[in-house]
This record gives structure tokens, C-alpha cells and sequence, in this order.
């Protein structure tokens, strides 16, 4: 039987003997034999040399065409499971073919209707991976939230999350359904669904407190799990969407061992950062400090995004943990930092300079794009990166920081905006900097000038003793106009 020669040279691993066997019999194949063929190919062929040779050879290119082609001509001699199968293969082969994956497209609400959970996050998965962000696809397999959150199992719900946040594709009902099935995740979801999972939420910027609660549970099995990776994944999701999980983070921090021992450059960097976003450093000091050695030994090769993560966490490791007394910041470390915060772009939105514009008109006293580090212990340039965007000084000490919030500055979390963890880290450490912090929503802002109201807004939100100074002329530089 031809099923039977196919699963022989899949047991003897023999790719050239499979393609040669698909190439002699093609009219002969079903769509079961198709699928198994590109499931045995997605599994043999690795690494990127390997992948590259795969797409060059001429009976690879005839089974891709050929299969294309029948998509074209006869699709109902498909079923959506086989269409899964071969989609899911060229995903973890990593290799995006127009024409084929606009075939699956234009069969996108047949697949809708009929596929289970798995063949759909199968589908949406494999279209992340490759980077084909197809908006009707996915918004056709989101349409079916309630099946796949009833009946998904929770590989399959944090697969398909994980896929919509990677391709940037918002889908709130289905984070949605998929957070009402929280319980069913934590208890059953090993560690790598569970960073998947959470990872996914942060990256959509949905925080779903019942589920990340659960999560938050199941610390120590996390933590006795092989992955390290899933812990860190963990860590940078919680303090990302600003999720207290104070459990969690002193668990990881008990492992420094398995960190020091495995760690790299993204691994150092980002435990860091999420442990001072989150507002850690005391609860994982034993972590933190010897992580932080790591990275001023000389031996990681750092990226930009790296550099910055550890210029965050050297600011507030100053201001919020003194007690760790780290080891001094090497004098090429704090030239790269200072290099990679320097390429940042000082733009002020249009919104910034009308609040600034408002305040001006009342006549205070004020200042824009102000460093928060003046007058304090953090002794290293962070460029704009934690730049206030307003500041009214007063004498005594007296300070009020007002940010303007723009929506990139929140989480959705039960269709409300809530502050991401990185906005609340800058309040807190404003605060710790004796700072009186004002946030103006963009929202609130935009119906204040549509409402013509925006000076009676605007003294509402600032405290009365900084009304005081008068006659100030703001600078007129305002940097690049954000349009």
C-alpha cells in the first residue's frame, strides 16, 4: 500500500527517498498521504541550510506547485484537517509561499466554520510564524472565540493567542474567552503554555487578572520546570502588563543557580528589566546581583535593545534598591548605554504641546521634557528615555511631573484602560523622586478641547500650590512635532 511505503521512509528519515516517491506517484495520492508527506518533511528537514536546500530542490518546488494547484482547481478534495497539516509543516519549516498561503486565505470561512481549535490555531499559527499577517484570516478564525475557548484544549488556546499577538492582529473577545478559561489553563497548562500563554496576554496588552491570579498560583511548578526561558517569559509578561506577582518573582529569584549557570545576553537583560519594572529588586536581590555581574563582566554581547533594558534597571536600582550595592558600572558598559540611549528620538506629540500650549495661556510656570535625575543619586545619562514631559517647580521641594498618557501607556484589562507596568514603573519611580505625578489620559484630553474646556481641565488635575509662579514664557522648542 502506498500509505505503508511512505511511513517505511518516514521511519528510515529518508527525505530524498520520500520526495522521489511523491514525484513517481503524485496522480496517485490522497490528501491523507499529502499531509503526512509534508508532517514527515516539516519534521526531518532542520536548520536553516537544510530548509534553504529543501526549497531549492525541483521535487520540492513540484510538490508545492502541484498542491497549490489542486487548492486552485479542486479545493473540496481537501478537508480542512489535511489543509492544517500541510499549512502547520511549511510554518515550522519556515517557509512562506505566496501563492499558497493566499489559497488558505481565499478558504478561510470554510476553515472557519469547519475546523476544530487545534486545525485553526494550527492555521493561525503557522501564518504567524512565517509573517503572513492575512487581517481577513484571522479575523475569520477569531469569529469563532466562544468553540475555540469551549472546546480548545490549552496547547491550542495558547498557541492561538500566542499567534494573534505575534502577528499584531487585536482580537479582544477571543483574549477574552480564552482568560474565561483560566482555571482550565493553570491547572493543566505546563510551564511553556503558561509563559506562552501570559506572554501572549502582555503582548496584546490585555491583562486578564483572573488568569495571570492563576498563574501566579502555580509558581512552584513553574519554577520545578527544566525551562528556564518560561520563567523569564514569565517575569517580563507580569511586569509588562503591571500584575502584582510577588510570589512568582521571589520562586525565580530562589533559582539564580540555573540563571548564572545558562544564562544569555536576552535572558540577563531581560530578567533585570522585569524585575525592576515590577518592582523586585529587594525580593530578588541574590538574582538580580548576580546577574548584574554578568552583565559588567564584558563577556555579553549586547544588543540596543539589551543596553536600554539594562539602563531601566540601573536607574531604579539606585533610586529603589540601595540596599543591593552593586558592583560599579564599568566605564565601556556606561559608554555603550549612554551610546544606545543617545540614538533614541526626543518627539513631542501634538497633544504634549497643547497641554503646554494650555499652561502657558494660565500663565505657570513650567518646563517640558525634563530630566526626573536632577538633584538625585542616579549618576549616568538615560537620554530621554525616562524624560517627564511637563515640570511645575516650585521652592520647598515642591515638584508636580505631569505625563501626558497616550494609549500605548495602558493595558486593556476588563475594557478599561489600566497603567502598563512600564508607566506605573515611571510613576513609582517619580514618587520615590518626591515628585507629585499627574497623568492625563489621551482620552480625557480629547474631550476637554472638544468640550473647549481644557484650562478648567487642566487646574482640576495640577495641585493649587503650583499655580503660584507667573509669567513664564515656555521655551518655544519643542523638538520634533509629532503629526
Amino acid at each position: 500500500m502506498f500509505s505503508g511505503r511512505i511511513t517505511n521512509l518516514k521511519n528510515k528519515r529518508d527525505v530524498s527517498g520520500l520526495l522521489n516517491l511523491y514525484a513517481q506517484n503524485a496522480d496517485n495520492v490522497n490528501v491523507i498521504h499529502l499531509a503526512n508527506i509534508y508532517g514527515i518533511l516539516a519534521k526531518e528537514v532542520r536548520g536553516f541550510n537544510n530548509v534553504e536546500k529543501l526549497k531549492t530542490d525541483e521535487r520540492f518546488k513540484g510538490l508545492l506547485e502541484s498542491t497549490i494547484d489542486k487548492l486552485q482547481s479542486t479545493p473540496e478534495w481537501f478537508d480542512v484537517r489535511g489543509i492544517a497539516t500541510i499549512t502547520h509543516s511549511l510554518g515550522k519549516l519556515k517557509i512562506f509561499d505566496e501563492g499558497f498561503f493566499n489559497e488558505i486565505v481565499r478558504l478561510r470561512e470554510r476553515i472557519a466554520k469547519e475546523g476544530e481549535p487545534q486545525t485553526l490555531s494550527n492555521i493561525v499559527w503557522a501564518f504567524a510564524t512565517v509573517g503572513c499577517e492575512s487581517a481577513e484570516l484571522f479575523e475569520a478564525v477569531a469569529a469563532q472565540h466562544g468553540r475555540i475557548a469551549r472546546e480548545g484544549k490549552v496547547q491550542e488556546l495558547s498557541n492561538s493567542c500566542w499567534a494573534f499577538a505575534k502577528a499584531g492582529h487585536r482580537a479582544d473577545a477571543l483574549f477574552e474567552a480564552v482568560a474565561g478559561q483560566h482555571k482550565l489553563i493553570a491547572e493543566r497548562g505546563n510551564a511553556q503554555e503558561l509563559s506562552n500563554t501570559c506572554w501572549a496576554f502582555a503582548k496584546a496588552g490585555h491583562r486578564a487578572d483572573a488568569l495571570f491570579e492563576e498563574v501566579v498560583g502555580q509558581h512552584k511548578r513553574i519554577v520545578a520546570s527544566d525551562k528556564v526561558q518560561a520563567m523569564i517569559t514569565n517575569c517580563w509578561a507580569f511586569a509588562t502588563v503591571g500584575h502584582e506577582a510577588e510570589a512568582l518573582f521571589k520562586a525565580v529569584a530562589a533559582q539564580h543557580g540555573r540563571f548564572v549557570g545558562n544564562g544569555n545576553e536576552q535572558e540577563v537583560t531581560t530578567t533585570l528589566w522585569s524585575f525592576a519594572i515590577a518592582g523586585y529588586l529587594d525580593e530578588g536581590s541574590g538574582l538580580v546581583k548576580k546577574l548584574w555581574k554578568m552583565a559588567c563582566d564584558g563577556r555579553l554581547q549586547l544588543n540596543k535593545e539589551g543596553l536600554l533594558q539594562l539602563a531601566l534597571f540601573y536607574a531604579a536600582a539606585q533610586i529603589e534598591g540601595p540596599k543591593l550595592d552593586l558592583e560599579p558600572l564599568p566605564e565601556s558598559l556606561l559608554s555603550q548605554i549612554e551610546a544606545a540611549a543617545a540614538q533614541l528620538e526626543d518627539i513631542v506629540s501634538l497633544n504634549h504641546k497643547e497641554v503646554s500650549d494650555t499652561l502657558k495661556e494660565l500663565e505657570i510656570y513650567h518646563e517640558i521634557e525634563v530630566s526626573p535625575f536632577e538633584s538625585s543619586n542616579v549618576t549616568f545619562n538615560t537620554s530621554t528615555m525616562l524624560n517627564i514631559d511637563i515640570v511645575i517647580s516650585k521652592k520647598e521641594n515642591k515638584k508636580v511631573a505631569i505625563e501626558f498618557n497616550g494609549p500605548k501607556h495602558y493595558v486593556q484589562c476588563n475594557g478599561l484602560d489600566v497603567e502598563s507596568g512600564r508607566t506605573k514603573f515611571k510613576r513609582r519611580l517619580l514618587e520615590k523622586l518626591n515628585f507629585t505625578v499627574v497623568s492625563i489620559h489621551w482620552d480625557d484630553w480629547r474631550k476637554a478641547r472638544e468640550a473647549n474646556t481644557r484650562q478648567v481641565f487642566l487646574l482640576a488635575q495640577i495641585p493649587n500650590w503650583s499655580w503660584s509662579l507667573k509669567g513664564f514664557q515656555a521655551s518655544s522648542f519643542f523638538g520634533k512635532v509629532k503629526e
